[in-house]
């Protein structure tokens, strides 16, 4: 693989960045895709139609980006990743034995053991990898101390979806304004099987309605196992479009 400098998306460490799969390559992030601009993947090679006419990336081996110096890949690999990665298979594997013609609109799902700051982390270090280095660097003490539970709930809301349809997502902070009634909304998205998360900036924003189940009091829990109940909504992803659901 190629090597790539740069400057860190946690750390923001000028060196040599290692390629970081988003979200990890052994959570259903193996297959081929196909990748125009930031915010359209056609999954599979399927829906060849939203290719037509537009220069794509191909991923071969699933997507990523070099975006973490090889500590901070390290770091969260390890306290992070491995967490998130046994939580989605294990779901996304229930997920699949669920009949297609089964349709559900909401899911209630129980886990004997979660590190719900770990899992959280690790999708806080992907939003990081999807914005830009001057963004993401904003999370380096919460990232890279395992411990560090300040997440600022006050600014920040993280929520997440189960993601169905054809289409997986990966958008950076934008602001969405609604010329109905004037109000707007800063969001970044990543919506990969089986689970999608949107990102809320609260800071300038005057629509302060969420779509999803709000997981982020999981950030400022304790680096530790627990048990967990927890109900969340599915939604179909059939576009590329941010926030845009059937």
């Amino acid at each position: 693989m190629k090597q790539k400098y740069g400057q860190c998306h946690i750390c923001g460490e000028n060196t040599k960045l290692s390629y970081e799969h988003i979200p990890p390559s052994s959570a259903f992030n193996k297959i081929s895709r196909k990748m125009v601009g930031m915010d359209i993947l056609s999954m599979n090679g399927q829906n060849e139609w939203t290719l037509q006419g537009q220069k794509y990336k191909s991923f071969q081996k699933g997507f990523g980006d070099f975006t973490l110096c090889e500590k901070c890949n390290t770091i969260t690999g390890s306290k992070y990743g491995a967490v998130y990665t046994k939580i989605v298979q294990a779901v996304g594997s229930q997920i699949l034995q669920i009949p297609q013609e089964n349709k559900y609109n909401e899911l209630k799902i129980t886990i004997e053991k979660i590190n719900c700051l770990a899992f959280f982390k690790q999708i806080i270090s992907m939003f990081c990898s999807v914005n830009t280095a001057n963004w993401g660097m904003q999370f380096k003490e919460y990232l890279l101390n395992p411990e560090n539970n300040e997440f600022n709930t006050d600014r920040y809301k993280i929520c997440t979806y189960l993601h169905r349809g054809t289409m997986d997502r990966v958008c950076s902070m934008c602001v969405l304004w609604n010329p109905l009634n004037g109000t707007s909304k800063e969001v970044s998205e990543i919506s990969f099987f089986p689970f999608g998360f949107i990102l809320y900036d609260s800071k300038h924003v005057t629509d302060n309605t969420t779509i999803g189940t709000d997981i982020s009091a999981w950030g400022t829990k304790a680096y530790k196992e627990e048990q967990l109940e927890i109900s969340i909504p599915s939604l179909i992803c059939n576009t590329g479009k941010i926030l845009d659901f059937e």
